[in-house]
């Protein structure tokens, strides 16, 4: 079936479509696509390789730490608790829509939410710094209206309080709100821009892509 098809669209969400392993099914019978080829969407799926480039590029990023194992969540989850105001941000790796993310305070409950998310196949486990503010995304899309990156206005998310923070649960659920255009000065709504357009171009993305912010006084 593979071979006869012109062209493929890729819309599939999380693991697979997102990482690259698609890309490269679809390569292997030479089939063109949309989007990044495989390496570049890899690293684009990929928490850590893409903060690096960010913080590369000048854009902030949390400061985080990094188990690549569950042998690391002990020493992981002490210099987070350390280091990091809590609550702490822990979540998986390579994984998208906020799933298996979670928000805990201390070291025991940072400890276990690492080893949850390894013994449920994650690839490698972040604590992160909690950044307090309003959620933001933007869309790029190349060639559009004559530029050659073009910014799609900014998007406001506010998910329901009970949350805490854009979950799982609040992106699937309805209960949260996106507000489009978002209601954001002129000069941050051009910073989103801006920054969305560099992490368009250092991660190497191709066609079109989305980057999530969180807009504080920081």
């Amino acid at each position: 079936m593979l071979p006869s098809i012109d062209g493929a669209v890729i819309c599939v969400h999380g693991a697979s479509g997102q990482d690259g392993a698609l890309q490269k099914v679809l390569e292997r019978f030479g089939i063109p696509y949309t989007g990044a080829d495989p390496f570049h969407a890899f690293h684009a799926s990929h928490k850590v390789l893409a903060k690096d480039r960010a913080t590369q590029a000048g854009i902030l990023t949390p400061r985080y730490f990094f188990a690549q194992d569950a042998g690391e969540a002990d020493v992981t989850a002490r210099e987070a608790v350390r280091l990091l105001r809590q609550p702490v941000v822990v979540k998986p790796v390579d994984s998208g829509s906020s799933v298996g993310v979670s928000l805990v305070g201390g070291y025991q409950p940072a400890r276990d939410a690492i080893l949850a998310l390894f013994e449920q196949g994650a690839r490698g486990v972040m604590i992160e710094e909690r950044i307090r503010g309003t959620e933001a995304t933007v869309g790029i899309i190349e060639g559009l209206r004559g530029e050659a990156l073009y910014a799609l206005p900014p998007v406001e998310i506010v998910p329901p309080e009970r949350h805490g923070f854009f979950s799982y649960e609040a992106k699937y659920s309805g209960g949260s709100q996106e507000i489009a255009p978002g209601r954001f000065s002129r000069k941050v709504a051009d910073e989103l821009m801006h920054a969305a357009r560099t992490m368009h171009e250092v991660l190497g993305q191709k066609h079109y892509s989305r980057s999530d912010f969180i807009v504080s006084d920081r």
